[in-house]
This record gives C-alpha cells, sequence and structure tokens, in this order.
C-alpha cells in the first residue's frame, strides 16, 4: 500500500514507482489542488486504475465547488 498526505506526494510517488496501482482512494477536496488533479494524471499515465472518490463535505457543498464529480 502506497499512502500519501498530499495530492503532489501523490503524484511523486507514483512517479516513483513501477509497481502497478490498482486503486486510487482520494478525496474530492484538496488544499493546494484540485481534487481531480491527481485522478486525472494517474488515469493518463495508469490506465488500468480505478478510482473511488470520497468527501466529507455533503453533495451540495461539494457541487457547489464545481464539476467535482
Amino acid at each position: 500500500m502506497l499512502v500519501a498526505s498530499s495530492g503532489a506526494e501523490a503524484l511523486e510517488i507514483s512517479g516513483a514507482t513501477s509497481d502497478r496501482i490498482a486503486l486510487l482512494l482520494t478525496d474530492v477536496v484538496m488544499a493546494n489542488m484540485s481534487g481531480r488533479h491527481p485522478p486525472d494524471i494517474l488515469s493518463e499515465a495508469r490506465p488500468d486504475i480505478r478510482l473511488i472518490y470520497l468527501s466529507g463535505y455533503t453533495e451540495k457543498g461539494v457541487v457547489s465547488m464545481g464539476d467535482m464529480i
């Protein structure tokens, strides 16, 4: 299991490993980066990756932040 504390760290870790990453569990709201950015980048580099988005925000709160889902 690989663990990152930010979107930037997740991209750094992913770029540094040749191991298969089967699943990305990510928050849709992140500090300093759109919650969509890391999954978009990782999906391009690793087309077989599965994504699970989660959030502590209500649906209304997430939708008001833009096209996150």
